[in-house]
């Protein structure tokens, strides 16, 4: 369906619009009906007063910007009527109007589609990362496509989130507040990490590395891996490669055929850095590879990236 719309049109015009094309508008700065107070203790009137004054918006209020993109027109009409409240919306219907925003606006936030006619959400999003001016703008994807691997595949690029169409309100709200107000960590918030190698030296520098900004469990035997599995549940698994009794490439099946651990990231520690074992550990269920010795620094960006994803793919798969 396409929907003609002016971006000159009032806010009320927005409204008529969206109301003929079957789209619910709702009103929030119409006071509350209070009937039932006019007929018990008569302060009804107090009362809308109040509500009115609650609704009446600060013009010296500077609004969070967001930038909308989708192809579809709707949409963006949609989301501008959703959010006009609380943020500033920016809509753009193709890359050309994306950066023409861009360069004259910095937004706080980018809502982007995966699927889009000339270009699509992928390579949109590997343009802003590269690019030092709207590399740090946070990206959510707002998409029909639900599959694990598009999703995946968003998280890798530098989404901060992936959300899926149609969206209420107040999950496109949490979504938003979220990535523009960032609640810190407890202790007991902290993911897990699993380091399984049989040199305790290595050991070590995984555990004074890491700790501090992650619960650090190390393991010396890894026959004794599937014990621990029954245990407890790491939020992810540093694994050496060469190893007496089970090698990281043993370990790799049973942890994917854990109930838990079917897509946990699993990270291979290995002096081995040749073309073919780096395939071999991807193709053997790893996500990823470190060369020893430890580089201290890449080791702290490397967990930290990939829990952050972990964490959001886990929390896209309840929605």
């Amino acid at each position: 369906m396409k929907i003609g719309v002016d971006e000159a049109m009032s806010d009320t015009e927005l409204d008529s619009v969206m109301e003929k094309n079957g789209v619910e508008v709702i009103d929030k700065d119409k006071p509350v009906d209070n009937k039932a107070d006019e007929q018990g203790d008569g302060k009804a009137e107090d009362t809308v007063d109040n509500n009115a004054d609650e609704t009446t918006e600060d013009a010296s209020v500077i609004k969070p910007k967001i930038l909308c993109v989708d192809d579809v027109q709707f949409m963006l009409l949609s989301m501008k009527q959703r959010l006009k409240r609380y943020y500033d919306t920016f809509p753009a219907q193709n890359v050309e109007e994306m950066y023409k925003i861009l360069n004259k606006t910095k937004p706080n936030l980018i809502i982007l589609d995966i699927n889009m006619p000339d270009t699509d959400g992928f390579k949109i999003i590997e343009e802003l990362k590269s690019n030092p001016d709207h590399s740090d703008i946070p990206v959510i994807f707002l998409t029909g496509d639900r599959r694990d691997d598009s999703v995946i595949k968003c998280l890798e690029l530098g989404a901060a989130d992936v959300l899926f169409k149609p969206i209420s309100d107040e999950d496109l709200y949490a979504c938003i507040d979220r990535e523009l107000n960032p609640a810190e960590e407890s202790e007991e918030d902290l993911p897990t990490i699993l380091a399984v190698d049989d040199t305790p030296s290595i050991l070590k520098t995984i555990h004074h590395t890491l700790t501090g900004n992650f619960k650090v469990l190390t393991l010396q035997n890894p026959e004794a891996l599937p014990q621990v599995l029954n245990r407890l549940v790491p939020d992810l698994f540093i694994l050496d490669v060469q190893m007496p009794g089970l090698s990281g490439f043993d370990l790799v099946p049973i942890i994917r055929s854990h109930r838990y651990h079917s897509k946990t990231p699993i990270v291979f520690l290995t002096s081995e850095t040749s073309k073919d074992n780096i395939l071999s550990a991807i193709k053997s269920g790893a996500n990823d590879y470190m060369a020893k010795p430890i580089n201290e620094t890449l080791l702290f960006e490397k967990m930290e990236q990939h829990l952050k994803n972990y964490k959001r793919l886990r929390r896209i798969r309840t929605k």
